[in-house]
């Protein structure tokens, strides 16, 4: 049971991480998607960054090297380009997501260390009762 929680709040971090910027994309869609290619680029941006905030909620994202980096960057950039001008709200929620993340990380990293403890203690008293057992 434990563990399903700490799964669930993993999804919540990443909800939490993504919920600004996505509603603030639901909201203005007009605005940036004029065409299905318009729409098909900006998803696929999406996609590509939904995927990272993932990985960086599951702190799995590294990123190797700066071609890697700058190469992502372009791509991303191409793909974004109808939402660049509205760089500085984006960050700000960006932000604002990010310190929502912070938040849920400190419950996931308290209740792992319940669980640790927990199995911990399951395992010592496993063994006291094995050696009291034997006496």
């Amino acid at each position: 049971m434990k563990r399903f929680k700490i799964f669930i709040l993993y999804l919540c971090s990443f909800a939490v991480s993504i919920s600004p910027l996505l509603t603030y994309f639901i909201v203005n869609r007009d605005r940036y998607i004029c065409t299905r290619y318009d729409a098909l680029k900006l998803f696929s941006g999406g996609l590509i960054i939904a995927f990272m905030l993932l990985l960086k909620v599951l702190k799995k994202l590294k990123i190797p090297s700066g071609v890697f980096l700058f190469s992502l960057l372009t791509v991303l950039a191409y793909l974004l380009k109808p939402i660049i001008s509205d760089l500085m709200v984006l960050s700000f929620l960006a932000l604002v997501g990010e310190l929502g993340d912070l938040v849920i990380q400190a419950i996931i990293s308290r209740e792992k260390r319940k669980l640790q403890a927990k199995e911990t203690a399951s395992a010592v008293e496993d063994a006291i009762v094995k050696r009291i057992g034997r006496v």
